[in-house]
């Protein structure tokens, strides 16, 4: 079995369950062979049978295991700068999880924030279809705030571009308008985007 410290961690952040790791065990046997079976060979084990993913086991290792933890949500992947994707522990819902940079006032900071939520509340039924924006903010302490907001599913242009190769013209077209329609609505509305994806 994994070290008593790595399954302490596993328990407290969530990040799997008890027959998930037992799952992993004649994995283990096969990697291990002869040899102790180390926290790393448990973690690649976890990795390969997609219950962890590279970027958390690599979180796992490092000082500060608790950062794949924001309220409900584990933190599955790095998606952009400061971006992440992270999963409910309630429902498993996905989400993406934008972390945000509290400039040393956090009280003042949560107010402006709660102002941008609502500023956003009272437009939201206007929204382009094609726009997803922040529905609530998680606070995992002082300096660590999170807007979430819904994860869409899909491939991301690079994919897109190394599963089908050159993009139709058309599709271009229609991408770009949505993107000019999302922009247009959000500059509307007086709100700024640093960060569309």
């Amino acid at each position: 079995m994994p070290s008593d410290n790595l399954m302490q961690r596993l328990r407290d952040l969530r990040l799997c369950t008890q027959r998930q790791i037992e799952a992993c065990e004649p994995k283990v046997r096969r990697l291990c062979h002869d040899l102790p079976d180390f926290d790393s060979v448990w973690l690649d084990a976890l990795v390969q049978h997609r219950v962890l993913t590279p970027w958390q086991v690599d979180v796992l290792q490092s000082d500060d295991p608790e950062r794949l933890r924001a309220d409900e949500f584990n933190l599955q992947d790095a998606i952009g700068a400061n971006t992440f994707r992270g999963a409910s522990t309630i429902n498993q819902q996905q989400a993406v999880l934008r972390q945000m940079s509290t400039d040393g006032d956090a009280e003042r900071f949560q107010l402006r924030l709660t102002d941008l939520l609502e500023r956003i509340d009272e437009v939201r039924h206007t929204t382009p279809v094609t726009l997803e924006l922040p529905r609530r903010l998680i606070f995992r302490n002082d300096e660590n705030v999170y807007l979430a907001s819904h994860h869409v599913a899909g491939w991301s242009a690079d994919e897109l571009l190394i599963r089908g190769g050159r993009i139709p013209w058309k599709v271009v077209a229609e991408i770009g308008l949505q993107l000019l329609a999302a922009m247009r609505w959000l500059e509307g509305n007086q709100l700024r985007h640093g960060h569309v994806v």
